[in-house]
């Protein structure tokens, strides 16, 4: 026979977590007791009804209650989270996102100290989502959620990746650059210089580059302009010759980082 206890505690999951697509279902086959959240029987209303908006939405958001801001997300978000789902649900958002620690900490001292919302737009964040660091850029809105003391329980994140954008736009400007700076050059080498100036200016996509010139055989080049690498050291030689066939192959020193299906960087 089933005990009060056990009833009230069913009916506490059915209200919070009915429906909310995968990670409502996450969240129900989640054992909250290993949490500071504690059981969801105990969950004040405030933060009930909080999570009920986040997993029925299909906008990316994230829920940080409590002083350890133990994160709740719904269907929207996961994604962004990359292979730190599913073990971030229920996960205090510090052990879940280190990297960004010191950019989040201040502002999430203001919404809950203050009850100040603060907005953000393309910021950009170095994650560590997919086993490596990498740039992403978000627009988001943190917000306060009152609790039953009238004080801040937790904050409300709300999400959007803009990071295809941000780069698409970035390397587009690029090559609107080097267009725009090679095509007013009147010798070849002249363009290579400009080239090279418009290149240096997106050290984000292109942290380095050479430009040699093939001569009229196409099998020999000569280095034109370079990018953030010194000419005339080991790295950057003068001339070389090009190893023509079906796969092209780079100069000299770069060769160790070339395989017949491309690059191994």
């Amino acid at each position: 026979m089933r005990r009060p206890h056990d009833h009230t505690l069913a009916l506490a999951v059915a209200e919070v977590l009915t429906g909310g697509g995968a990670m409502g279902a996450q969240a129900r086959a989640l054992d909250w007791v290993a949490t500071s959240l504690g059981p969801m029987a105990r969950w004040p209303q405030s933060l009930r009804t909080a999570a009920s908006i986040c997993l029925a939405s299909r906008f990316p958001m994230i829920i940080l209650w409590g002083p350890d801001l133990v994160q709740i997300y719904n269907d929207g978000y996961w994604p962004i989270l990359g292979t730190k789902h599913p073990e971030a649900m229920g996960q205090p958002t510090r052990a879940c996102w280190p990297e960004v620690w010191a950019f989040n900490a201040p502002i999430y001292d203001a919404v809950r100290a203050r009850g100040e919302v603060v907005y953000a737009e393309d910021q950009l964040f170095r994650i560590a989502r997919s086993g490596y660091v990498e740039e992403a850029y978000f627009t988001l809105c943190y917000s306060p959620i009152r609790d039953e003391s009238e004080g801040v329980g937790g904050i409300l994140v709300t999400v959007l990746e803009t990071t295809p954008r941000v780069l698409g736009e970035r390397r587009l400007r690029t090559l609107h650059d080097l267009a725009a700076r090679s095509g007013a050059a009147t010798t070849v080498r002249e363009a290579c210089v400009s080239a090279a100036r418009a290149l240096a200016d997106n050290p984000a996509d292109i942290p380095f580059a050479l430009l040699y010139l093939l001569d009229a055989t196409g099998g020999a080049a000569r280095l034109a302009a370079t990018v953030a690498l010194e000419p005339g050291t080991a790295a950057t030689p003068p001339s070389s010759t090009w190893e023509r066939g079906p796969t092209w192959r780079p100069p000299g020193p770069w060769r160790g980082c070339w395989r017949r299906d491309g690059p191994t960087w």
